[in-house]
């Protein structure tokens, strides 16, 4: 990878992470992270009200990995070419959303009685925001262990560490699930942290406070509290 204080593109970033540089795809990755947003609205800003923020992120996720994986160089640039698979990938789930609401539609609003109560479809469905980097930051970072991509110093067992605390496993549980120490998950839980926090204050200049916040968001996420990690 070339030397920091260099201006590196896309392209070069991409054939530094095919020729083997295990840093060139993490930075390329943090460069669209923080332009998340801005490349969907770029690929088709008329189909951003019809969709909510998880599946936009989905799109967004989606679209990276295919785009990384299927680019070809000296046709176009690398951010044209990932916003035409992200127009496309936008497209599908519409299509998608569109012939299962010819299925099946249903106020959210619509109260329901059970023997607990009543309830409404908005109380239960999972509330998601485009801007949720903690929450954003993790289905991109369970992209990136799927596919073997994960930074080097990030196990991916740190990933699936993640998803079973937010399922509401223990520290203990999950050290058994996943037939390490105790130790083993918090150091790899820590690492986590502090590879989210450095790619979202990076990708949003975050100053000492703004990270303070941002490793307490990634904790409620995790239901943790800042005991259950190592010192960085």
């Amino acid at each position: 990878m070339p030397k920091r204080g260099f201006i590196v593109s896309d392209e070069e970033l991409l054939l530094a992470h095919r020729k083997g540089d295990p840093n060139a795809l993490s930075e390329l990755s943090r460069r669209f992270f923080a332009m998340r947003f801005y490349c969907c609205q770029k690929a088709a800003p008329e189909l951003l009200s019809q969709l909510d923020d998880w599946s936009l992120n989905e799109a967004f996720f989606r679209s990276f990995l295919n785009a990384t994986s299927n680019y070809e160089f000296q046709r176009v640039k690398f951010v044209t070419f990932f916003t035409t698979v992200l127009r496309n990938e936008l497209l599908r789930i519409v299509k998608l959303r569109s012939r299962e609401m010819l299925y099946h539609a249903e106020s959210i609003d619509v109260p329901h009685e059970t023997e607990d109560g009543c309830y409404t479809l908005c109380d239960i469905v999972q509330s998601s925001d485009f801007m949720d980097d903690p929450a954003a930051f993790f289905s991109f970072s369970d992209s990136l262990r799927e596919l073997g991509r994960l930074p080097k110093n990030i196990p991916p067992r740190s990933v699936e560490a993640v998803s079973l605390l937010s399922q509401g496993y223990t520290i203990d549980e999950i050290s058994k699930m996943l037939c390490v120490s105790v130790a083993v998950v918090r150091h790899g839980l820590t690492r986590y942290r502090k590879w989210a926090v450095d790619v979202i204050a990076q990708a949003y200049g975050l100053d000492e406070k703004g990270r303070k916040e941002k490793e307490k968001a990634f904790n409620d996420l995790m239901n943790l509290g800042s005991e259950d990690l190592l010192d960085d």
